[in-house]
């Protein structure tokens, strides 16, 4: 039978492996998430850049 300070030993070492996978699943997450930032950024760029080339032809549509 363990004794009861091999119990909270072996309790403080699956404490530290859990507190470990979760800070780099933490980690990982924090990466997607500044991958999609950077994509919705640059999509966001290109929406306002089409929507400005389309408002400068506007005027002239409309009168045609």
């Amino acid at each position: 039978m363990s004794s009861i300070a091999e119990e909270i030993a072996g309790l403080k070492v699956a404490s530290a492996t859990q507190t470990a996978a979760s800070q780099a699943l933490s980690q990982e997450v924090a990466g997607k998430m500044a991958a999609i930032d950077q994509k919705t950024h640059e999509n966001t760029a290109k929406v306002d850049s089409e929507l400005a080339k389309i408002q400068t032809k506007l005027p002239r549509i409309v009168i045609t």
